[in-house]
């Protein structure tokens, strides 16, 4: 990996308040074949032999494009060149930032999460954060409901009408999710031993907030996919509502961004 002189480090382009969320959201059906070997030039030499362990060229594709994503929009917060980024795995297995870096970063985390057509890459400052999408098709047995669900939600969710109850066992799984990669658990924690109650004013998270405060997104960005994105903030370190702006990227030769400037999220 090549390292830049300070003299040659880029200026970083995007504001990032401590707390505030940026997401990034690249679609990318049907882009196979569209970007050309030399975009590919950022990645390591790790995450192109990682590539190569896939079968398929969709998840191959996937897996190159996703890598460049996280390198590319993290020089966005940061000086240092999408090559130059350096990562390793926290304790528990989260991917993370090298501690090495750690003085030129202040404070960034990042998660990601891809599915068929859709890569989503979560940003933020000085706090913690967790994104997961799924496809809307995706079926969720319902008599897997019980291992996903706490009591509470096992009981609203049998209240529903039997046609509502695929897009809340959704709903729930992706929200789920996203705690659980924020926090660096992933599919280790049993997701029966935190809960959500949907209310008017949205969901209220039950479970154990590692001492953190935490703020929850769901979305479909479209009519395919269904995401979910939490941030957990140590108030006494960051104050003010937690705000989330999205970013919307079409990969290609020349990769299109929609929308100039990133528009807000409410909270879910």
């Amino acid at each position: 990996m090549s390292t830049h002189g300070s003299a040659e480090r880029p200026s970083p382009s995007l504001a990032l308040s401590p707390g505030e969320v940026h997401l990034w959201l690249c679609l990318h059906e049907g882009a196979e074949g569209r970007i050309e070997p030399p975009r590919w030039e950022p990645l390591s030499d790790s995450e192109r032999a990682r590539a190569l362990r896939f079968h398929f060229e969709p998840e191959r594709f996937q897996h190159l494009l996703s890598r460049l994503l996280v390198r590319t929009v993290l020089s966005h917060y940061a000086p240092l060149a999408p090559r130059d980024w350096a990562f390793e795995a926290d304790p528990l297995g989260r991917p993370r930032i090298a501690h090495t870096q750690a003085g030129l970063t202040d404070g960034l985390d990042f998660n990601l999460s891809h599915t068929r057509g859709l890569i989503a890459l979560a940003v933020t400052r000085h706090a913690i954060v967790g994104v997961d999408v799924e496809a809307a098709s995706r079926h969720l047995d319902l008599a897997l409901a019980a291992a996903v669900c706490s009591p509470g939600e096992l009981r609203a969710l049998q209240a529903l009408p039997p046609a509502a109850q695929a897009d809340r066992l959704l709903a729930l799984w992706t929200l789920k999710e996203s705690y659980a990669k924020a926090i660096g658990r992933g599919l280790e924690m049993p997701l029966a031993r935190i809960g959500f109650r949907f209310e008017a004013e949205g969901v209220v998270f039950e479970g154990d907030s590692q001492g953190l405060q935490w703020t929850f997104w769901r979305r479909r960005p479209g009519p395919a996919h269904a995401l979910a994105l939490c941030v957990g903030r140590d108030i006494a370190v960051v104050r003010g509502p937690a705000v989330c702006r999205a970013f919307v990227l079409e990969p290609g030769p020349s990769p299109k961004k929609k929308g100039l400037s990133p528009f807000p999220w409410q909270q879910a």
